[in-house]
């Protein structure tokens, strides 16, 4: 392979990394309130469809990642790098840092809880719907509380 190749070959590469939604996104800040102590983990979860919602599977989620809950007490407010639509956003504090959200046998979460407009459901969990928001220029910020159910 000659030098020009492995230099048009990494301009691809890049290009292709540009391309990538994330990187052309903006930031959505998201501000978690009551977060109760600094053990394990923060966890974020991001959809942007009903079928979707609440899903533990990545692949069915815009965006997801953990982040230490003492940093979370320290500074609530979050980045998050989304392109601008409308989304339903789930966080829980992972206190036994296994990445998942612990339920009760009826699937009632058994860690600290929050939804975007702290929708909350009846008899089951929150609707997309209700849960939903339109993330843009003018509105480039979002603040949920966290709940024991």
């Amino acid at each position: 392979m000659t030098a020009r190749s492995l230099f048009l070959g990494s301009c691809l590469a890049a290009g292709s990394l540009l391309a990538s939604p994330l990187l052309l996104a903006d930031t959505l800040y998201l501000h978690v309130q009551g977060i109760a102590s600094d053990q394990g983990q923060v966890v974020v979860q991001v959809y942007d469809s009903e079928q979707h919602w609440l899903s533990d599977k990545p692949e069915h989620m815009v965006l997801r990642f953990k982040v230490d809950a003492a940093e979370v007490v320290s500074n609530p407010k979050l980045a998050l790098p989304l392109p601008y639509g409308r989304y339903a956003i789930q966080v829980f504090q992972d206190l036994d840092s296994n990445g998942k959200l612990r339920t009760n046998w009826l699937g009632i979460p058994r860690e600290p809880v929050g939804t975007s407009n702290n929708a909350t459901g009846r008899m089951g969990p929150p609707k997309f719907d209700d849960a939903s928001f339109e993330f843009s220029a003018e509105n480039p910020e979002h603040k949920l509380d966290m709940v024991n159910i």
